[in-house]
């Protein structure tokens, strides 16, 4: 049953309440979007949420499952939509029961945030962004990356979880377990048109991996984990809920064979998009993985992580872009006029193209191969890019820095950020190609990719761009000879700093007496 609440009732706010619809918010940007929050016996937390719900956007709707405690009481005299079930029914049924109501009323898509004050709405418009830039995307609030502040029975359950899940979808996702997302109308079909059969908490895994079955891969965006001490107790059960989802995995991965491809495709460390004003925090990969960051080889003294100015290695140039933009094309010019650089040759599952050559261009490698070097720690950062996994070499990278020489590795924009984290003072550059007209000439024109692939690599293309924001640096490669001038300014500029200089000029620095 649907009934809007009298907005002229009188309101139970107070005067230091959230004041609705904020002048300062961005109107515009959720225009045709609902917010639907589940609750079932929410009344410690469900009025402040949706005050602030209303701040964002005017049409909020709250799904009563069956509460038998002051929940509706607690929302008397708010402007929003109150859809109830006569009976506790599950999140599920609550979900269903909301997107059949915003596609009823042309919604573009709808924002769901639990009831229980998990999720901060004023992260909600950092989601919303984020989906208007990939409306194909299932975007997800993520919160496994902040460790600290999550419960740690829940935070091993939701790992446990998102291993299965990310298997059966095919590709890493961040945190399979979150209720903070954005669904598109596409989504919420796929959700209410029969293709996801689970009830309670499973459905919220299950609209993951059929969405992306369909063409709607998750997209996940950074959040903090937040358990306020007045919220009630989380309705999820880790091991009942967690057993009842591993049950439909199984089920599914049976159905394709166990899916190998989806295994392997799903072991890359799940990229998330920073909040808006905060710094980026990736998605940790699992504990083999995490051995990279923190262990170090015998003939190392001094692990890559905990470099500082103190003990400056060599350079690390990290350019990155989307496929056509020339950075390929770029390095290798740069290399042949700069013999202080090395290349760090990648590893690739991918076949040969054209002229490459096994060692030359990459270590052209299956995927077994690949995932015992990933599970013994020998990568500095991997992920899967275009269908095919790539990663690069632990031990390329530390002997040349450390050596005191400058390095280029070529990788894509989420093994540049795991770089950043793990070697604050690497160098990032990202290579913009002047429009995408001219990006989708530069890949018709190489002849390398078949009609589909090069709208796989376009659509890969504008998220890839979207991350160019996060990188030190940014090269308009529309003329090539101006983009090479660009690229060598910003590798000579790096090797005049002052602990650069200071380790290649050692004597000049001796003679004036500056340490």
């Amino acid at each position: 049953m649907t009934r809007p609440v009298d907005p002229h009732a009188p309101s139970q706010a107070t005067p230091e309440r959230t004041p609705l619809f904020a002048p300062d918010a961005d109107r515009s940007a959720w225009d045709g979007v609902w917010i639907a929050i589940p609750a079932y016996n929410e009344e410690r937390t469900i009025r402040d949420l949706a005050l602030a719900a209303l701040a964002l956007c005017p049409r909020v709707m709250v799904v009563d499952d069956g509460c038998t405690d002051g929940t509706v009481a607690a929302l008397a005299g708010l402007p929003i939509t109150l859809l109830q079930h006569p009976a506790n029914r599950g999140k599920a049924a609550s979900l269903r029961s909301a997107f059949e109501h915003a596609r009823a009323n042309d919604a573009t898509c709808v924002v769901t945030i639990d009831g229980d004050g998990q999720h901060n709405p004023a992260d909600a418009p950092g989601l919303l962004a984020a989906w208007h830039d990939h409306p194909d995307r299932l975007v997800i609030g993520a919160r496994l990356h902040d460790k600290a502040n999550f419960p740690r029975a829940r935070y091993h359950a939701n790992r446990f979880a998102c291993f299965w899940i990310s298997w059966a979808a095919g590709h890493p996702i961040a945190d399979s377990q979150s209720g903070f997302r954005v669904y598109s109308d596409a989504v919420m079909a796929i959700a209410t048109g029969g293709g996801v059969q689970g009830s309670r908490f499973t459905f919220e895994s299950e609209i993951l991996i059929e969405a992306a079955h369909r063409g709607h891969p998750t997209l996940a965006v950074a959040i903090p984990g937040r358990y306020p001490d007045h919220a009630r107790r989380s309705h999820f059960r880790p091991v009942v809920d967690i057993a009842n989802i591993v049950v439909m995995v199984a089920s599914r991965l049976l159905k394709k064979g166990l899916y190998p491809r989806g295994l392997w495709c799903s072991l890359a460390p799940a990229p998330v998009l920073p909040m808006p004003g905060r710094r980026w925090q990736p998605a940790r990969p699992e504990a083999a993985i995490l051995e990279r960051e923190t262990g170090s080889r015998p003939s190392h003294p001094t692990p890559l992580a905990t470099m500082t100015h103190a003990n400056y290695p060599g350079n690390l140039f990290v350019v990155a872009a989307p496929s056509g933009a020339g950075k390929s094309s770029l390095v290798s010019a740069l290399l042949q006029v700069d013999s202080r650089l090395m290349v760090a040759i990648s590893h690739t599952t991918r076949a040969p193209r054209g002229q490459e050559q096994n060692g030359r261009e990459y270590h052209f490698i299956d995927a077994t191969a690949f995932g015992a070097m990933a599970e013994r720690g020998e990568f500095f950062e991997w992920a899967e890019v275009h269908g095919h996994l790539y990663g690069t070499s632990r031990a390329a990278i530390e002997e040349r820095l450390t050596g005191g020489l400058d390095v280029v590795p070529e990788i894509d924009w989420q093994g540049a950020l795991q770089i950043k984290q793990l070697f604050p003072n690497a160098v990032l550059i990202f290579i913009l190609p002047p429009s995408w007209e001219e990006l989708l000439e530069r890949l018709h024109r190489r002849g390398e990719d078949r009609p589909k692939a090069i709208e796989r690599r376009m659509d890969n293309a504008r998220i890839e761009v979207s991350q160019a924001r996060h990188f030190d640096f940014v090269i308009i490669n529309g003329l090539f000879e101006t983009a090479l001038f660009d690229l060598k300014a910003i590798v000579h500029s790096q090797r005049l700093k002052y602990a650069a200089l200071r380790r290649d000029r050692p004597a000049v620095f001796a003679a004036l007496a500056l340490d």
